[in-house]
């Protein structure tokens, strides 16, 4: 775990600072790592393993290599399952992350199905402030405008966009400078705007 986490903090870095690539190499080699070591002690069917290949899912898919975030989600999946684990904030985030990979190399329809059931998961476990949640909100009103742009579909991307804003706000956590929250509030209130939607 703790390989994994100081992972996360140079990767969250990148983000912070225009996602450096060396910083997020650097994050990859201590993931592949903690990954390598707990396949040596057999733990490949716990969370955690799981936990480890959703982060290589997302590194990669700001690398840009789509193929090889799908075979992380798949494999992260995989791990879920094993671990029981499929009925999980974590594992919506994870077919999250699995969408927006979708997303990148055009697979429109597969990520609204891995967005779609990330969803349900978050609702049906009462996950619905989580800030993962209002990511994915905020994720499936773009996505909304890629399959179809007309004022139909702005609609229900503005209206997705109006929940996640107000969400991030009545948790508190949009102005949390740096966090992947207070980010996604920005990213939100940008598309807002950028939409003539200026409250």
């Amino acid at each position: 775990m703790l390989l994994r986490n100081k992972g996360n903090v140079l990767r969250h870095g990148a983000y912070e600072h225009g996602a450096a690539q060396s910083s997020l190499l650097e994050a990859m080699d201590l993931y592949e790592k903690a990954k390598q070591g707990m396949e040596r002690i057999h733990k490949t069917n716990e969370k955690e393993y799981g936990d480890i290949l959703h982060c290589m899912v997302i590194t990669f898919g700001v690398l840009e290599n789509t193929r090889k975030s799908l075979e992380m989600a798949q494999r992260a999946q995989d791990a879920y399952g094993d671990a029981r684990a499929r009925n999980s904030a974590d594992y919506a985030n994870l077919l999250k992350s699995k969408g927006q990979t979708l997303m990148q190399q055009g697979d429109l329809t597969l990520a609204l199905e891995s967005f779609k059931n990330s969803k349900l998961i978050f609702e049906n476990n009462d996950e619905t402030n989580n800030p993962w949640y209002f990511n994915l909100l905020v994720t499936m009103g773009e996505l909304c405008l890629q399959i179809e742009s007309n004022a139909k579909s702005k609609g229900e991307a503005i209206k997705l966009w109006k929940e996640a804003k107000a969400g991030l706000v009545r948790i508190g956590m949009h102005d949390c400078k740096g966090s992947a929250a207070a980010l996604t509030y920005q990213r939100v209130d940008d598309l807002l705007r950028k939409h003539g939607v200026v409250k």
